[in-house]
């Protein structure tokens, strides 16, 4: 079974140099409080705001984000880059364009497993050799080597695939998958999807690229997962 949603990009409401799309997930992603697709205009961005018991994921897919937060991080992350704020008892942050060219990122809001843990910050790059024709475990809930680890049940995958490539995420019975086409023209499982549209199944997912394509994809599932 699956889920095809489409979304129209809007602007935000009080960010006129943000461009949103906000996909609204149930279960079993219920522990995601917010997921969106963005594009920030050069100049724009959030200025400094507080953030607690709260963990945020943000991958970049295009363009430079300028990261700064009260625990002496100020970092400009680049294309490939995921960070992983867990804000627990309260941390200040802000997160803007300062280059010349949009910036382009999805960010993940997830449910603490626990409150008020002191806050945290990590981060890493992933090349796009890392992440070419094959989906990349980016995000899991348990120690890796060059990995994001979270406590939710949730992976993250990304990928970029070049045309006429196809690829898979093999799903067992306790994996629920969430994709986001973030640019370029896929198929599915044999459904077609547009940019920004995004597709829930409990299948095994079979990409094919019809052009240039990246992908997200968040993965939940009820034990922890080793491949």
């Amino acid at each position: 079974m699956h889920k095809v949603l489409r979304r129209e990009a809007r602007i935000h409401d009080e960010q006129p140099l943000i461009t949103i799309v906000r996909y609204m997930l149930k279960k079993p992603f219920e522990g995601v409080r917010y997921f969106s697709v963005e594009t920030i205009a050069p100049g724009g961005g959030y200025d400094t705001h507080k953030h607690r018991d709260i963990d945020i994921l943000t991958y970049v897919y295009e363009g430079t984000l300028t990261h700064r937060d009260s625990l002496s991080n100020d970092v400009a992350l680049a294309a490939g880059a995921m960070q992983h704020t867990t804000a627990g008892s309260g941390i200040s942050h802000s997160e803007t364009n300062e280059r010349d060219e949009p910036l382009k990122l999805v960010h993940v809001w997830l449910e603490p497993t626990s409150l008020t843990r002191q806050p945290t910050y990590a981060r890493t790059t992933f090349t796009k050799r890392d992440r070419l024709n094959k989906p990349l475990r980016a995000v899991v809930n348990h120690p890796m080597p060059g990995r994001i680890q979270v406590h939710q049940s949730l992976n993250v995958h990304i990928l970029d695939i070049e045309e006429g490539v196809e690829t898979k995420r093999i799903a067992d019975a306790t994996s629920t998958f969430f994709l986001v086409l973030l640019e370029g023209n896929i198929t599915v499982n044999g459904e077609p999807l547009q940019a920004l549209d995004a597709i829930i199944t409990d299948d095994t997912l079979t990409i094919k690229a019809q052009a240039e394509s990246r992908v997200f994809i968040l993965e939940h599932f009820t034990r922890r997962k080793d491949d």
